[in-house]
């Protein structure tokens, strides 16, 4: 309430209680005068009340104040407890209630003048709170609170001591249970004091709620006092009355603003705890659920706390570990090790990041893991900790593990693919250099043996004058020429058939199986599904040089007079493949490793490099099926394409 401000609904309810007050006094003061039948128990049932109200309002003030180290709130709470403790005095000592003439040896004049004290003493304390909270006082010193605590009665002993064994010597203000001229002028100055307190709260009821009903309690005051001692003529009427009411009204006012405070402090508390509670369970099930493990450890080493993933992890039971098993002691050697090695570095610099350690589960086996960790609290404290995070690095482990093996086989492959690329490359040179060597042999064997044929018969025409020997020669020479044409025309054809340049792949295999058949008496038969085969000049010439290659492996190692040559198109791919019934294979791998002289791996290099694919059913004495699978798009139409 010290350091809220009001809202719009307490400073409405509280004019509210103002206003209707002000318009019962009105209606009272007219007829305050007005005498009434003497109860002195309504004074002993009202100050028992007020002195209750007042004690319990003064305990909830010096509470706060305990707590807040506020000397305002000391000096509200202290007069609160002066008008609890003179309320309580006023009732054993006013005549007629408990005896004739009071308790405590109490004299006529005893009960009036104690009610001065008392209704002068808290505006004083008000006027004291009010300024103190205007200069905004320093902090409550540690030993004012219960010096101002215990100097409380003794005011009050001092009060009841001078209104009892001094009351001859104050002046009379009461005749009886009327008022004296002196009654006048020592109210006057009780109204004045009060209305001085009265006006300072006003001038500050909308610094807080506390103010604000402190304004109420004074309105309440001042009105009591008025009926009750100023504008009545004496002790039981109306106006003696009904100013009690208003007394009972002001001890409870700031009390009830007190206990509905407290009670919506409570209720606000109950849900803060509800909210810390709920977000503790929040905070426990993220730490004991998280996808790492979480344990702490004190500065020997010892497991002090270690969360349900990292339990889970390494299959222990909390008791097991907390208290009792050192860190070291769930590592693998290795571990053990490194943790000799980091852990006092570790207490020196406080922090520690990705540490690659083994944890050994309770089943003995070892997990692989990646431990961060910072230190908390003082070296050389109980309250020194580690808090560790714990990260599973098994698939990682194993990621990086299959990446080695995967690099390895890569390597391997690599190798095996580098040796293979180097074997064909001396196969293509040694293929080259025998079919340089076939066309020099034939260029010298046979062309050249004609053309020097043709260069004797034309020097002898040269010599010969007999015109029927030089028609002969001429007509020899002309044979021999032909010849080497011929000869030069096969030649040409093999290394490169103008067919194929011409008309496209399918006649050129067909003039193909009629050469080999020509000139090395191998059968040959060529089926074409007479679907347009949309391939480039390269494409077709690859095929074309595969086709030729396999066929010369049938003659040279099938040892079979007979094969097939079929084309056709498969869903936007071309399909080559070559037949026989010969002797087959039994190890396909060694075929195309190339050590075998096929020249498989020669012919599924160039195939691949296209985008193709080879592939071979072989099986002794069963014959062999090469089939040679090339995309054919069709936007290859827009280039040469082959039919």
């Amino acid at each position: 309430m010290l350091d809220t401000l009001p809202s719009r609904r307490e400073c409405r309810l509280a004019w509210i209680f103002i206003g209707l007050s002000s318009l019962f006094f009105v209606g009272a003061a007219l007829f305050a005068q007005v005498r009434l039948p003497a109860k002195p128990a309504f004074i002993g049932m009202y100050q028992t009340a007020m002195a209750i109200n007042d004690l319990v309002t003064a305990v909830l003030l010096l509470g706060m104040c305990f707590v807040r180290r506020s000397l305002p709130l000391l000096v509200l709470g202290c007069g609160y407890l002066f008008t609890s403790i003179l309320a309580t005095v006023h009732m054993l000592t006013f005549p007629g209630l408990l005896s004739e003439s009071g308790l405590l040896g109490a004299g006529p004049q005893t009960t009036a003048w104690l009610y001065m004290i008392w209704h002068a003493g808290f505006p004083l304390c008000v006027i004291a709170y009010c300024q103190l909270e205007n200069t905004r006082a320093s902090a409550l010193p540690p030993l004012l609170l219960p010096a101002a605590i215990g100097a409380v009665p003794l005011l009050a002993l001092g009060a009841i001591l001078l209104t009892t064994l001094g009351s001859a010597r104050l002046p009379a203000i009461m005749a009886g249970n009327g008022y004296t001229d002196s009654m006048r002028l020592a109210i006057g100055s009780v109204c004045l004091t009060t209305l001085v307190a009265l006006g300072l709260a006003w001038r500050q009821h909308r610094r807080s709620k506390l103010s604000l009903w402190l304004l109420v309690v004074m309105w309440a005051w001042l009105l009591d006092i008025s009926l009750s001692a100023l504008l009545n003529a004496g002790r039981f009427d109306l106006g003696f009355y009904a100013g009690r009411l208003y007394g009972l009204l002001s001890s409870s006012i700031l009390l009830g603003a007190l206990l509905v405070n407290a009670l919506r402090d409570h209720v606000t508390m109950l849900a803060a705890q509800r909210e810390i509670r709920r977000q503790g369970e929040e905070i426990a099930d993220l730490y004991h659920n998280a996808p790492c493990g979480y344990h702490s450890l004190d500065e020997n080493g010892i497991v002090q706390a270690i969360n349900d993933t990292e339990l889970r992890m390494l299959g222990y039971r909390r008791e097991e570990l907390i208290g009792r098993v050192h860190i070291r002691d769930l590592l693998s050697p290795a571990s053990q090790a490194t943790f000799d090695l980091n852990f006092p570095a570790f207490l020196h610099s406080g922090a520690v990041h990705d540490l690659d350690l083994e944890l050994r589960g309770k089943d003995g086996r070892y997990l692989p893991v990646l431990v961060s960790a910072n230190l908390v609290g003082t070296p050389g404290t109980p309250a020194l900790r580690t808090r560790s995070v714990v990260v599973n690095n098994k698939e990682r482990k194993e990621a990086e593990q299959a990446l080695l093996s995967a690099k390895e086989d890569l390597e391997l492959r690599i190798a095996e693919r580098t040796r293979q690329l180097r074997q064909l490359a001396s196969d293509a040179t040694l293929a080259e250099e025998g079919e340089r060597r076939a066309i020099a042999r034939d260029l010298h064997d046979d062309i050249g043996q004609l053309i020097h044929v043709a260069r004797m018969k034309l020097e002898a025409m040269g010599r010969s004058h007999d015109s029927d020997a030089r028609q002969n020669l001429a007509l020899q020479l002309d044979l021999a020429l032909s010849d080497a044409s011929t000869r030069i025309r096969s030649l040409t054809s093999q290394l490169s058939p103008p067919v194929l340049d011409r008309l496209g792949l399918v006649p050129a295999l067909a003039w193909l199986a009629s050469e080999m058949e020509r000139t090395y008496d191998l059968t040959v038969e060529a089926i074409d599904d007479g679907q347009p085969k949309p391939l480039n000049a390269s494409q077709a010439a690859i095929l074309f040089r595969a086709t030729r290659e396999l066929l010369i492996n049938v003659l040279k190692h099938a040892r079979a007079l007979f094969a097939i040559v079929e084309t056709r198109l498969d869903d936007g791919h071309l399909i080559l493949q070559v037949s026989d019934q010969g002797a087959g294979m039994d190890h396909l791998e060694i075929a195309l490793s190339g050590s075998t002289g096929f020249g498989l791996i020669s012919i599924r290099e160039r195939v691949t490099h296209l985008g193709g694919s080879l592939h071979i059913q072989s099986a002794p004495d069963q014959g062999t099926i090469v089939t040679i699978t090339l995309p054919c798009p069709q936007h290859a139409h827009h280039g040469n394409p082959q039919p």
